[in-house]
């Protein structure tokens, strides 16, 4: 699966996390020292490990669960009972 996945995944990946300037976040996030790899996988210049995607998805996961919870915690003090 992960053999379709690529460059446009990864920003699509990375806007939705970080933003527009995404690429030293993620690669922060990633335990990635240097952001220049981030772009070196966008560049396809070098390929992006199976294991980033699993990573990449747990982030997602986290920061939905996030989300959530301040969306409730929002909605709790915005609309009362």
């Amino acid at each position: 699966m992960t053999t379709q996945l690529g460059p446009t995944d990864l920003e699509e990946i990375g806007t939705a996390l970080y933003g527009e300037r995404w690429q030293s976040d993620m690669a922060r996030a990633l335990g990635i020292k240097d952001s220049r790899r981030i772009r070196a996988f966008m560049a396809e210049e070098r390929s992006i490990p199976a294991g980033i995607w699993e990573e990449l998805a747990e982030l997602l996961r986290e920061r939905g669960t996030k989300a959530l919870e301040l969306a409730d915690k929002l909605d709790s003090k915005i609309k009362p009972d």
